[in-house]
């Protein structure tokens, strides 16, 4: 019997030049993530990697995309491959390999794939995940878009000429936009600079004429009291006169001021200039000045969930439905902290925790919280349903705030959709459900705010320290560790102040990392500072550690 024509999806240089030149000029490509349930070559068991690649190999062979060590002697030289066709990514399976393809258990020779299929390269062969991806290539920058392209669509052609000329182009158009960028930059900035000088000059131009008006009343005045007519309605009027002029003079020295010398961060002036990150300070003047106000501890006190009618077939979600629907202080933890321009900022996985589940984890074991949030996050994705948590935050003097999760604005944008199992009730079925979770998607969106429009001393400036933050730098943390196990049920502590370094510059994620960790559960949400011309400045958002290590979220993702 005559085999059936396959359609032609290898690799075409034609379409990934094309392919290029569309991600270097900012547009959305098709994209995807896997998920290695078992080791590959240069990835561990666990991880997550995105690809943009039209098509890709995968086997045990050098020219393979996605590699497999000899320790796999059951997969091919050139197994399968991945590639995309009408907006579809179809998985291909070689026929010339000796073992077959599986996905879900079931060999295949052409599938179109579909979120959450798991894939298998031979019986008892490695195994990977297929996610689709929501990340958007055209919010990355041109230099991260370049080296995606180049790591993985080039890889193949990397010796060629073509290859070569592309990259030679890529540079020259990248060099090209730098320059014209740049200049731009220093056109504002000399802009800025004229204005500033402009001000100033008229500013003291001005306090010249008011200090000359005040001489001549002041001269007037004493003429008048030379003669005895200190009483007289005249000297009373100059009186006023020098009382008001001496307000007007300082209040246009005070303008002056500002001016000439860089603003304090948050108060709206000139940026600060590089290398006031201070340095030379003791932990102790430090905590001395870190403002304690103004930093709450955020406590969970209420799941806001509708109930669903046949919500007792979902797996063990009838037993947590009641025990959470009413008031219950103290579920979970957290820090959050309110900035002058009125922004209440925390982190995302304290007030939309359910996307933050593990989608890998054994739910027949988690805890009830995590199984009440799984509900959560079923209903929401699945059902289309409007899930909250109701939270109250109090700081150290008392003053509490209320609110929900549903009033915070943050990104979640890049969360992956899941499909995982869990138990039926009273059965030893198990059924499937679709999930979305931040595991696999931005690291850097764990950022959430509420205008509350209260006033605060807590300042940050997020674009102009960035590039002053450099390895070595000290960071400090106020929070409220381990949440309400340190504090006393009538009355609150002063968050706790640490201490860590700034282990790596920013880079284009916007995180800063740390691998002396100061601070734990509790602290997630809280301010990280800096000192700034002896001021504290914030710069980022606790996010997560693990061991010594420490995420950080630059403050500036808020904007």
């Amino acid at each position: 019997m005559a085999r059936s024509t396959q359609p032609n999806l290898g690799r075409n240089l034609a379409a990934t030049i094309k392919q290029g030149f569309q991600m270097m000029a900012g547009r959305d490509m098709p994209n995807y993530t896997l998920l290695f349930l078992d080791p590959a070559k240069n990835q561990e068991r666990g991880n997550h990697k995105n690809y943009v690649l039209n098509h890709m190999d995968i086997g045990r062979s050098s020219g393979c995309d996605l590699q497999y060590g000899d320790n796999y002697s059951t997969v091919s030289r050139k197994h399968a491959s991945i590639s995309l066709r009408d907006g579809n990514f179809i998985l291909q399976h070689n026929p010339s390999a000796a073992n077959p393809t599986l996905v879900n258990g079931q060999p295949v020779q052409s599938h179109q794939l579909q979120n959450g299929d798991e894939i298998q390269f031979s019986s008892g062969g490695p195994r990977v995940r297929f996610n689709t991806s929501a990340v958007k290539t055209s919010t990355m920058g041109f230099t991260a878009r370049m080296a995606m392209w180049s790591n993985q669509a080039l890889r193949p052609y990397k010796y060629g000429i073509a290859a070569l000329a592309i990259l030679l182009m890529s540079t020259a158009l990248y060099t090209v936009y730098s320059k014209v960028n740049s200049d731009r930059q220093i056109a504002a900035m000399e802009k800025e600079k004229n204005e500033l000088a402009a001000k100033q000059e008229s500013l003291e131009r001005d306090q010249q004429a008011l200090n000359d008006e005040l001489s001549a009343k002041e001269k007037q005045l004493k003429q008048l009291e030379k003669k005895n007519r200190s009483q007289s309605v005249e000297a009373s009027r100059l009186r006023k006169e020098i009382s008001r002029i001496s307000s007007q003079v300082e209040s246009v020295r005070e303008e002056i001021k500002t001016v000439t010398d860089p603003a304090l961060p948050g108060s709206g002036g000139a940026n600060l200039p590089s290398g006031n990150v201070s340095s030379g300070l003791t932990d102790e003047q430090a905590s001395a000045l870190l403002p304690k106000e103004n930093i709450y501890l955020i406590r969970a006190v209420k799941f806001d969930v509708p109930y669903v009618k046949d919500i007792s077939e979902k797996a063990m979600f009838k037993e947590v439905y009641d025990e959470y629907k009413i008031l219950k202080k103290g579920i979970y933890a957290g820090t959050g902290f309110l900035a002058d321009d009125g922004k209440f900022v925390t982190a995302r996985h304290i007030v939309q925790s359910w996307r933050y589940l593990n989608p890998y984890a054994d739910f027949k074991t988690v805890n009830p919280t995590a199984l009440y949030l799984l509900l959560m996050n079923y209903l929401e994705t699945e059902r289309g349903s409007k899930v909250d948590i109701i939270f109250e935050a109090t700081d150290q003097s008392g003053n509490t705030l209320r609110f929900k999760s549903s009033q915070f604005r943050f990104d979640d944008t890049h969360d992956i959709s899941y499909v995982v199992s869990i138990p039926k009730q009273d059965s030893n079925d198990t059924l499937s459900i679709k999930i979305k979770s931040s595991r696999g998607g931005a690291n850097n969106s764990d950022w959430a705010y509420i205008n509350v429009n209260q006033e605060s001393s807590i300042t940050y400036k997020p674009i102009e320290l960035k590039d002053n933050l450099k390895p070595g730098i000290k960071l400090y943390s106020l929070g409220y560790s381990e949440g309400m196990n340190l504090q006393e049920s009538d009355k609150f502590s002063a968050p706790l102040f640490g201490v860590t370094t700034l282990a790596r510059a920013v880079q284009s994620d916007n995180m800063l990392y740390i691998t002396d960790r100061s601070f734990t559960h509790g602290n997630s949400g809280g301010p990280i500072f800096v000192i700034v011309n002896n001021r504290p400045v914030v710069v980022g958002i606790v996010s997560s550690g693990r061991d010594n290590l420490g995420d950080i979220v630059s403050i500036s993702q808020l904007y």
